[in-house]
This record gives structure tokens, sequence and C-alpha cells, in this order.
């Protein structure tokens, strides 16, 4: 039996790097994220079941280290309820003033999520699978960047204009990441296409209409994420304590070094996100022949038509 060479050992390396890229293929979660400088993605974003006006939901969840390891934890804001971390949090806003590390600390973080169809993926597929996000309907994370985009690209629109995800008559909205420094930013380059257009006959029967509520996750109750807050507080434990006192007086001394330690933390967690590296190949759309094109136009049309009267009729 011969030794292994130098090149079986850049085959094993290929190998295991190809593998550990496949896992971060997603079907439903769309890794915009991984686009290079140079590189863009089209999306049309899709109106929520019952809701065409905004076709966004506000994900919140605090971020509590326990036993040394970060948990997130779903803030029952999200729901309109009582948050006992939230009310930790105004505590200290309160008593600090808007500039106290120890607010900023337990205050509930937000990200946006929202469906979209993705028009051109520049990812390259997965090596596994041979898939790429191309024609599916996935889920947007999105956060202050191209929120702020969007807002301010809806705030320069006629008021007499469609709708950016309306069905019929939407605009595609382009991922555009710009390399500034060290970060990829998201801000300058992405925006509404200047023009709208229907969205790709081949795509139409892979569209899905659903209640934007269900991308949120379930919530604990507030006596168990009182638990959960003061197990952090004591470093693991649990405490019969409740009240706020309680936790500002045994928080105060751990809450700064934590607070430095996390931020650095989540912007290391932040740089990783948002700089992860990805595939430079751009495959071609999938192509539909004249024929079939031709055969199907008739369906097609109906299929979007009754999509979109299923959306228009949500609320009457």
């Amino acid at each position: 039996m011969s030794k292994p060479s130098v090149k079986d050992l850049k085959a094993f390396l290929d190998k295991k790097k190809q593998k550990n890229s496949s896992k971060k293929f997603n079907p439903d979660i769309y890794p915009f994220w991984l686009i290079e400088p140079g590189q863009e993605a089209t999306v049309r974003i899709l109106p929520g079941e019952g809701n065409e006006l905004w076709p966004f939901v506000d994900k919140l969840d605090h971020k509590l280290s326990i036993n040394g390891k970060t948990q997130n934890i779903p803030c029952p804001s999200m729901y309109g309820e009582k948050c006992p971390i939230c009310e930790l949090a105004q505590e200290y806003y309160r008593e600090e003033g808007d500039e106290s590390e120890n607010g900023k600390y337990y205050y509930r973080d937000s990200i946006n999520l929202a469906k979209a169809l993705v028009i051109e993926d520049p990812l390259s597929p997965d090596p596994d699978t041979g898939e790429n996000y191309q024609g599916k309907v996935v889920t947007l994370r999105l956060g202050f960047q191209i929120m702020q985009k969007i807002t301010e690209e809806i705030s320069r629109l006629d008021e007499d204009e469609p709708l950016p995800w309306d069905l019929e008559n939407g605009t595609n909205f382009i991922i555009k990441p710009i390399k500034q420094g060290k970060y990829k930013k998201y801000d300058i380059g992405s925006g509404f296409a200047r023009r709208s257009s229907p969205i790709p006959k081949e795509y139409i029967k892979n569209l899905e209409i659903i209640d934007l509520d269900t991308l949120l996750p379930e919530v604990k109750s507030y006596d168990e994420i009182n638990e959960i807050l003061e197990a952090h507080i004591s470093g693991g434990g649990t405490s019969n304590e409740d009240s706020l006192e309680s936790k500002k007086a045994k928080t105060k001394a751990r809450a700064s070094e934590d607070s430095s330690e996390t931020e650095s933390s989540s912007k290391s967690a932040l740089a990783r996100l948002m700089n992860e590296d990805g595939d430079e190949d751009n495959p071609s759309p999938d192509s539909t022949s004249d024929s079939d094109q031709t055969s199907n136009e008739e369906e097609d049309d109906d299929d979007l038509q009754a999509i979109i009267a299923k959306v228009k009729n949500r609320n009457k």
C-alpha cells in the first residue's frame, strides 16, 4: 500500500471544504451575506397573507450569557406581552440615562423577516445537491441597512404607483454588497429596480403567500423567562428573588463586564455574518424552451391571477 501524497492531502482538503460549505445550504433562509462585492442577487419581496401593505415582521430577542454560553431568548413583546428582561433594561435606562451600558446589554435585538422569490442567485450551487436558491421562495433576514434603504426608496415613490411587492405590477429588489474597508455594506448598491416587472412565468407555480406571523418563534411565559434571567444573574443557578432591585444589585458589577464582552462578541458575529466568504460562480437562470413557454402561458396566467385574487380577497 502506497503512502499518501500531497496530492491526496489536497484532494482530501478540497472534499472537506465542499462538505463544510454544504452545511450552509438551508432551502428556507437566503444567505445573501455570502454574495461577494461585484455580484448581485435579484429577489421579489412577497406580500403576507392578509397584509399587502407591509410584508415584514419584527423578530425580537435577547442575548444572555448563562454558564459561559450565549442564549437567544425570544422576546414576548413581539406579541404585545410583558417581558422581564425588557423591564430590567428599561429600569437601567430610567436610572442611568439613554447611554446606559446596562440598558443596552439587556435591551432586545431586532431583525426583520420577509418572504421573497429569488429570481437571480449568484451563489454557487450546493456541492452535494446541485441546488441553488434561484426560483425558490425563501425567508429574508434583513437588518438595519437594507430596511433603511427600503424605507428611503419607498418615501421617494409617487403616491399612485403600485407597491413594490405587488404580485402583478411590483418591482424587483436588487441586493448588491459594496466593500468598504473590512466590511460589506448593503445600503449603497442595493435598491428596487427602476422599472416594474412581472414575475417570471416559470416561477409562478412556486409562489406561496403565508401569514408572516408564522415566521416568528414561540415565546416562553413571563415566569419562565424570569427564571432564565435569574440563572444569568446568579451565574447559572436560579433564585427566588424576583424584584428588579434584587436583579440590579446582583447584575450591576457583572453586567458592564458582560456587556463589553457581549458587544465584542456580537460585533464579531455580525462581521462573520456580513463578510462570510461566498462562492464566485454565477450560474445562469433556469431556461424554458419557447414551445414549453407557449404551451404553458395560459395556464401560468391563470395561476398568477388566482394567487393575486387570493391575496386581494383575504380581508373581504
